[in-house]
């Protein structure tokens, strides 16, 4: 294609800020490098011609067919909106309706898997290896950010690079990065390499300024996790797996890994042969470095996988194997209503975020929040109707409302005290039905 990757970038580049290459080049009178710059953008266009056939348009996010009978994905927090609903109504470009069935979520890993009825010889778009995208690489994401392709029957494009790979956001496990612009709508929808392959599927933002639209950071969930979640998602919802048991030495040892500094009795790791004071280099093949990355692997992985770690003991590399359990990010199953934790049963940043509101660092066990589907990461911006501005805000809120309450049970003992809050989830704003636990301020201790 390009000759050079000087012009290659040149040519991208000028494509995504209309920055008109061509012409600068006849300018400066070299009409090799107006033919070349034009040809990559011949290519690009008929990438994008090509990909976007197997885009799908879902609720009011995005989505992608995987194969020609009609598998496709999209995050769980685009169907998460109606929890219980099990078929979807969906479009293709050029306004090609189906109907679409859930077949499976993973909510931790933020993905659905739906399949397309009647589907015979759609176009797709295969999977990529995530683990090759290095940063700087190109991606192109489509989307319908604003309804603007529900509008027009046709996907947005954006296009940017792989700014940073590996990364941890809440439960985004070893996410992709890019500067690619994603708004709201283009949840679900898919980052592709200029291979032409799905190498993510792109769902969250990070925001700054009190807004929540695009500031050039956009995550992304890579389709080597998404391969791993696929056999388990076509029979039904997936959870994501964890090793419990193992506690890391805060001490540097000098050279590559992490080292065990203490390994309890019963628990995984103990399991999987770890002992204290092995030091851990690689975990399912992947080279771990910090605590980060450690994690971001292992919860890359479904619960009751067998992944190996390559570890050092007593100077001698040698490999164990864990077994997987259930990783519970939100803090665990809950117990009955008469158990639960008191109000809404979440650890709060004392930070107020940057679209305001109040951001969720940890959900209790047991819990109206664990109960009622909230996650670490979303920010509360209402709480019954009402605007939440910070952390503080919601606290006089809760107070208020348990007020009421009491006001109102003394009428009718059956009352529960249930509440609707606004949360924004990746860049997606939903609203949340919970039934909370006890007043705080009648709990006991």
């Amino acid at each position: 294609m390009a000759k050079s990757l000087t012009l290659f970038a040149l040519a991208a580049f000028a494509a995504a800020a209309a920055f008109p290459a061509g012409l600068w080049a006849e300018e400066e009178g070299d009409a090799e490098a107006v033919a070349r710059a034009r040809a990559v953008e011949k290519d690009l266009v008929a990438l994008v011609a090509e990909v976007s056939k197997a885009y799908v348009m879902i609720g009011g996010g995005s989505g992608v067919v995987i194969s020609p009978d009609g598998w496709m994905l999209t995050n769980d927090h685009v169907v998460d909106q109606f929890p219980k609903r099990k078929k979807w109504d969906v479009m293709l470009p050029l306004r090609k309706r189906y109907v679409a069935d859930m077949a499976g979520k993973d909510s931790t890993g933020d993905i659905a898997l739906l399949k397309i009825r009647d589907a015979k010889d759609l176009p797709f778009v295969p999977l990529g290896d995530s683990d090759a995208l290095v940063p700087g690489q190109m991606v192109v994401a489509l989307g319908n950010p604003f309804s603007h392709a529900f509008r027009s029957a046709e996907p947005t494009v954006t296009f940017g690079i792989v700014s940073a790979v590996h990364d941890n956001q809440h439960t985004y496990s070893d996410a992709i990065l890019t500067d690619a612009p994603l708004n709201p709508g283009n949840s679900g929808g898919p980052m592709i390499s200029l291979r032409k392959e799905l190498v993510g599927i792109n769902g969250r933002v990070r925001v700054r300024f009190w807004k929540k639209f695009n500031t050039g950071v956009g995550l992304a969930i890579p389709s080597n996790q998404i391969r791993r979640f696929l056999p388990l998602l076509e029979k039904g919802d997936a959870a994501h797996g964890h090793i419990t048991g193992v506690a890391f030495s805060p001490e540097r040892p000098g050279e590559p890994g992490l080292v065990a500094g203490e390994v309890r009795p019963g628990t995984a790791a103990e399991r999987a042969g770890l002992k204290t004071g092995d030091r851990i280099l690689t975990a399912g093949g992947y080279p771990v470095w910090n605590l980060n990355r450690f994690w971001g692997v292992i919860h890359s992985f479904p619960e009751n996988a067998k992944v190996p770690l390559g570890i050092v003991r007593d100077g001698k590399p040698m490999q164990v194997e864990t077994t997987l359990v259930r990783w519970f990010p939100g803090g665990g199953p809950a117990l009955p209503f008469e158990e639960m934790k008191p109000g809404l049963g979440a650890t709060l940043s004392g930070e107020v975020p940057a679209t305001g509101g109040a951001e969720i660092r940890e959900i209790l066990p047991n819990s109206a929040a664990s109960k009622g589907g909230l996650k670490p990461g979303d920010i509360i911006l209402g709480f019954n109707g009402k605007q939440v501005l910070s952390p503080k805000d919601l606290d006089g809120l809760i107070k208020e409302f348990y007020r009421d309450y009491d006001e109102k049970k003394q009428e009718n003992p059956r009352l529960e005290p249930k509440a609707v809050l606004r949360i924004l989830r990746g860049i997606d704003e939903m609203d949340l039905n919970l039934a909370l636990g006890p007043d705080p301020e009648k709990a006991p201790g």
